[in-house]
Parts: C-alpha cells; structure tokens; sequence
C-alpha cells in the first residue's frame, strides 16, 4: 500500500503520464484540435519554478526514498514532455491548433500573452505567502510560485471546452485533463498529511492552511469537468456493453440460421 509521502510521487507520475498521452494523441491523430496552449505554457512554468526549488533543496521532497531521485526525475521528464506537447502546437502542427478558441484574459493584452493574467498574480502571491522549509528565498518563493500557477493552469483549456461548443470534451484531451485532476487530488493527500511542516513557530499555520486552500480550490475548480468526464464514461460504457450484447444477439441469430438451413 502506497504511504501518504509515496502518494505525492505518485502524483508527479500520473501527470507526467497524461503529457506522454498528449504526445500519443498529437502524433498518431496528427492534430493539436482542442489543446489550450497557454494551459500548456502555464504548465511549462510550473514544473521551471518546481525544479527551480527542489533539484537544489529537499525541504519540499517527498519524506520516503522516492524523495532522494524520482520525484525530481518525474519532475524533469514532466517538464520534457511539456514542452514537447509546446513545439507540435507550436510549430509542427500548428495548423491545427484552434487559436480561435484559446482566448483568455481582458483589458488589452494580446490573446497569445493570455497566460500571463495567471502567471504575474501568482508570481506576485507567491512572494508575498509562502513557507521557509529550505530558508532559502528564492527556493521557497520558487515552490511557492510553482503551487499557486498549478492550481489555477487548468482554466485556460477548461475556457476552451466550453467554447468549442456546450462543454464539449475532446476524448483525448479530456483524459489528459483527468490525468491532471488525478495528480492533483494525490498531491492534495499528500499535503493534508504533511501541511504542518509548512509552518513556522512563531508565525502560526497560515501557511500551511494556504497550501490546502489552494488545492482544495483547484479540485472543486476541476469539479464541473470531472462530473461531465465521469457520465461521459459511463455513457461509453453503457454503449460498450449494448454493442457486445448486440454483437453476440447477431452471432447466435447466425448460428440459429446455419442449423436451420442444415435441417
């Protein structure tokens, strides 16, 4: 059985599965239809100021062996990945890309810098609330940072569901998404376990309490999605189950026929 601490790695690795399944996606369907690219761009920035924290401090790693290299190696190939998913928008199918519907942010910053109306408020926030487990402050500020982008990256593709027409979720993408979700919810565990650690003697909880806020908001953020992406399946499997009875209903016809025209 998985421990508490194990869970956090377990996370990092169903996230960095889900951007190995959009690079499956991308290549065998030769499309990028309905990736949010500044979901994707936010993403990138997450796992830069992660490793920006942890491959030079251990004060966020998980406490079990998976904490002296995978976590961080996870990490890394997360962040690969990331960017790989990045080019193949970006350049080699970019054709495909839906730019039209990747719109987010107001006032008057360009479409293609939407992102940045998430990046600068948590860089921001960051700098302002954040814990000392490596006394260092640009590691603390950098984990920080790297919570708060997580919580709220999401919102560009999930802007871009809705937008492509009544919610509608992509299946591929809309695997990804749960991959996401998944990762969250374990890293969510993992933290309420682990949240006191996070704050000071002198200074209270608040920050500790502020860490599972925010994931807490990301997981009923992504409330609305999951309902939608479970009845989904659910659908499916209903479907599933009618095509086999269906196939089985056609063969035992079949069989019927054959011994009838024998007699």
């Amino acid at each position: 059985m998985v421990g508490l601490c194990g869970r956090g790695t377990m996370g990092a690795c169903v996230r960095a599965f889900g951007f190995a399944f959009l690079i499956f996606k991308a290549f065998s369907q030769r499309s990028v239809a309905g990736l949010s690219l500044k979901t994707l761009e936010l993403y990138a920035f997450v796992f830069f100021f992660r490793l920006s924290s942890i491959l030079r401090y251990q004060g966020y790693l998980p406490y079990d062996r998976s904490g002296d290299w995978l976590y961080s190696f996870l990490e890394i190939v997360a962040l690969s990945l990331c960017c790989g998913v990045i080019y193949l928008v970006t350049v080699r199918y970019n054709s495909t890309y839906e730019l039209r519907y990747d719109t987010f942010g107001w006032l008057h910053l360009p479409s293609e810098l939407g992102a940045l109306y998430i990046l600068l408020p948590c860089v921001l926030f960051g700098m302002l609330i954040h814990p000392n487990l490596n006394r260092n402050w640009f590691s603390d500020v950098s984990w920080t940072i790297a919570l708060y982008i997580e919580a709220v990256a999401i919102l560009p593709q999930l802007f871009m569901f809705q937008k492509r027409g009544g919610g509608a979720v992509e299946s591929c993408i809309s695997h990804f998404v749960y991959a996401l979700a998944f990762g969250s919810f374990l890293h969510l565990v993992f933290w309420f376990s682990s949240y006191h650690e996070l704050g000071e003697k002198d200074a209270g909880q608040h920050v500790g309490y502020t860490v599972i806020f925010v994931q807490i908001g990301h997981m009923l953020m992504m409330a609305d999605f999951l309902y939608y992406y479970f009845k989904r399946c659910k659908r499916l499997q209903a479907a599933s189950r009618w095509t086999r009875a269906e196939r089985r209903r056609r063969i035992q016809r079949g069989a019927n026929q054959a011994r009838s025209k024998a007699e």
